[in-house]
């Protein structure tokens, strides 16, 4: 498609993929971009338009995604934070109240853009947290890492300092699961992110690498869950565009297990004990119809029997939130 095509005329064509009122709406927004305070960065408004006719998600062609209160930079591959897990993050925040005398240490598994260790630490009292992201994707890291950065107002860095010993790292006090908290605050106003390479798969090695943090108060993850017979039948926005990796839940040269392998992996690590505090939260996105047999998986691999299902602003079964105790 030539890029020289009327703006009008890229504006009909893009109403006959995504309806007339939706294209509307996004060319309003594709508008106010390009006359925003950061205009110079965008292209002009005929190239957006292309891109977005020939699939490339809205987000990837703004550059950021609202999640709360913040705006979330998005870049691709990396998922792109989805409404659902903003309302269930929003809960959880609400649920919890962590303060600098009852800090929190929270595992974020899969972080992906960081989008949930960051809310957090934007909902929760300056000083309170300590989040640790952790992925497999180099490149989403980095994002995670450009996130915490355009949010350093509310959220302070964190190195791992790998040459330090964990008893030597800042204590806090006990956290809420009644552990020490060993928070590395580089700036004790500000809650602390720390985004690291590691893969939710290999247990012993996970288990090794967050010593230094563990137990944590709160685990949450939206792991890769749709079912590989259903990745096809993804919107050409989401397939063509966005990472595989971080959308398959059952990985290449893995049996079939209908997108659970890695609920299985994460509550193969709690089982493990010393991983979540005896008081803490696991928290897990599912796919559409998982949400039973993730709570089945949660109850018999980590042997959680506390367990609830939170539902999306839709209705939709899309948490398993266990606790060893009420």
């Amino acid at each position: 498609m030539p890029r020289s095509m009327p703006v009008s005329q890229l504006v009909t064509t893009l109403a006959t993929h995504i309806g007339r009122d939706n294209a509307r709406l996004e060319l309003k927004w594709l508008i106010q971009a390009i006359h925003s305070a950061n205009r110079t960065k965008f292209p002009s408004l005929s190239t957006m338009l292309s891109r977005r006719i020939h699939g490339e998600p809205l987000q990837y062609i703004l550059g950021t995604q609202p999640f709360g209160p913040l705006n979330i930079i998005t870049r691709r591959p990396v998922l792109i934070p989805r409404p659902e897990t903003e309302y269930w993050t929003l809960h959880l925040a609400h649920g919890i109240t962590p303060s600098p005398h009852k800090p929190a240490h929270v595992l974020d598994l899969c972080t992906g853009s960081g989008c949930v260790p960051l809310l957090l630490c934007a909902s929760w009292s300056p000083g309170s947290t300590f989040a640790l992201g952790i992925d497999t994707s180099l490149e989403a890291l980095q994002l995670a890492q450009d996130n915490a950065r355009a949010h350093a107002s509310v959220v302070a860095l964190a190195s791992p300092h790998p040459q330090t010993r964990s008893n030597e790292r800042p204590n806090l006090g006990p956290g809420p699961s009644g552990s020490a908290c060993p928070i590395p605050l580089a700036n004790a106003t500000k809650n602390v992110f720390l985004p690291l390479h590691a893969d939710v798969r290999d247990t012993p090695r996970l288990i090794q690498i967050l010593s230094p943090w563990r137990p944590f108060d709160v685990i949450t993850a939206n792991p890769p869950y749709i079912p590989r017979d259903q990745y096809a039948e993804l919107d050409r926005s989401v397939r063509d565009f966005e990472d595989p990796v971080a959308l398959l839940g059952d990985p290449p040269g893995v049996p079939d297990s209908h997108g659970l392998t890695f609920y299985r992996d994460i509550a193969g690590l709690v089982s493990q004990g010393h991983v979540l505090g005896a008081d803490g939260w696991l928290v897990l996105e599912v796919g559409d119809g998982q949400a039973r047999a993730v709570e089945n998986i949660v109850h018999t691999v980590a042997r959680m029997k506390n367990t609830e299902i939170w539902t999306d602003q839709w209705g939709k079964e899309r948490v398993v939130v266990a606790r060893y105790s009420k």
